[in-house]
């Protein structure tokens, strides 16, 4: 340590050769002003001086350039006055004079580990700060459950408005007062919130925001404008794709119907005929239903809500899967309850048929693909009051690797021309209808899938 030794009180004899015979670097001022001189020009690490009141308000000086300096005072026993005034002063040490070596090191060893532990801090802090300022996108320090701005980057600073009051939060504004007292609550555990598609200062931002000290909140911004924009018209291309392949896909349906109805053909192309038409059709459910996904996806679909007997969306679902069905010699039980279901039951669901039609044509055409050969898929409905329960079983086993995100967009294993779309679409369908998709899954009991759907209002029901 640089150590500064101040006055010539008889006290302060043999200091110096003290604190050089323990390797430290010994400074000199004879009064308070050289003392001050002397501490501007080398900014010691340690003061050592008499605790007279006079030595005290060099300290006071002193500390109005390093308000953090360590002090020893030396101490005259017998003066109650000197040391009540040094007892007072914040900050400081002292030994009693005559001066023992090992007491004084001891304290000088004591002020050289506090600086040790501040210089640790310091540079803890400057790198912290340097890392915060350093990063491309917003980040700031917010405390005081979101209402206090610590600090904040430049990226931060940048997006402020000119107008706004210098203690005003970026992006604060933009996120809805409950929301914010919800994830800037210090008593909550230190996990992280994240915020998707947050509007501010005419951008859209991925938002997290976790508390990293006590009452401290780490909050940083994504720009995802760019990808944003890139998805909406990666999504155009894809609706306009789609309705382009629909008109000429409904051609076929018509020319197959044609062919299937009215033309002089044999018997076997007839059924040909027949198949090209369940196809198209199929082909245009699916075509309907990815246009229709993207609107399901940005909030902007209101499905047509009608009665609908939910055995004729399950019949056609399983036409559709019919010649995987009879490749794999497969069988389609179907129970109400834990019992055969009756021919011609009515089980009246309340949804728009079409869309209900496709979603346990995914379903099902899932649990088809799923299940080992020569082996039975069940269906099971249940009337639960105002719902109507649809389980679907097979005996295979969802991949371990995807049952976390089974329902995610493009989550899809094994399959060679999968694209993860069904059971998302599926589970998207369910739930603009007012119902849900679950399901369990292990190597021991096959996989399950329980669709719930709402029955009818009770003023239809009636009708």
């Amino acid at each position: 340590m640089n150590i500064l030794l101040v006055g010539d009180d008889p006290r302060m004899n043999g200091l110096a050769e003290i604190v050089s015979r323990n390797n430290h670097n010994t400074l000199y001022a004879s009064d308070a002003d050289k003392a001050l001189f002397t501490f501007a020009r080398s900014m010691p690490d340690l003061l050592i001086m008499p605790g007279s009141h006079e030595y005290t308000i060099t300290l006071q000086r002193i500390r109005e350039i390093d308000t953090e300096i360590e002090c020893i005072f030396i101490l005259d026993p017998a003066n109650c006055e000197e040391m009540q005034t040094v007892f007072t002063t914040q900050g400081t040490s002292f030994v009693p004079a005559p001066v023992a070596e090992g007491a004084l090191l001891s304290k000088m060893n004591y002020c050289g580990e506090r600086l040790e532990m501040r210089a640790k801090l310091n540079n803890q802090q400057q790198l912290s700060d340097l890392i915060l300022h350093g990063l491309p996108f917003p980040a700031m320090l917010i405390s005081g459950k979101g209402k206090e701005l610590v600090l904040a980057n430049k990226k931060a600073r940048s997006l402020h408005p000119e107008e706004s009051g210098p203690n005003e939060i970026p992006f604060i504004h933009a996120i809805e007062t409950e929301i914010a007292d919800s994830i800037f609550d210090p008593d909550s555990s230190y996990r992280l919130h994240t915020l998707n598609g947050v509007k501010a200062y005419g951008q859209y931002w991925d938002i997290s925001v976790e508390q990293v000290l006590p009452g401290i909140f780490l909050f940083t911004a994504l720009d995802i404008t760019q990808q944003r924009n890139q998805l909406q018209l990666r999504e155009e291309m894809e609706r306009i794709a789609r309705h382009d392949l629909r008109s000429p896909t409904a051609t076929i349906v018509g020319f197959a119907n044609v062919l299937e109805t009215e033309s002089d053909l044999s018997e076997e192309n007839r059924m040909t005929a027949g198949t090209i038409r369940k196809t198209a059709e199929r082909m245009i459910r699916i075509i309907d239903t990815s246009l229709t996904l993207i609107r399901l996806e940005n909030g902007s679909f209101s499905p047509d809500m009608h009665p609908f007997n939910i055995m004729n969306a399950l019949n056609a679902a399983e036409a559709d899967v019919s010649q995987t069905i009879q490749e794999k010699s497969l069988e389609i039980k179907w129970l109400l309850g834990n019992s055969p279901l009756p021919e011609g039951v009515p089980l009246v669901s309340y949804g728009e048929a079409s869309m209900v039609v496709t979603m346990f044509s995914n379903l099902i055409k899932n649990a088809v693909e799923a299940a080992p050969g020569k082996t039975i898929v069940t269906v099971k409905l249940r009337d639960l009051g105002n719902m109507i329960c649809t389980e679907i079983h097979n005996h295979g086993e969802v991949p371990e690797e995807i049952r976390n995100n089974f329902f995610d967009r493009y989550a899809t294993s094994g399959k060679k021309h999968g694209t993860g779309l069904g059971t998302h679409s599926a589970r998207l369908i369910a739930r603009i209808m007012g119902g849900d998709i679950t399901f369990t899954s292990s190597e021991e009991e096959g996989t399950t899938l329980k669709v719930l759907l709402p029955k009818p209002p009770q003023n239809q029901q009636d009708q």
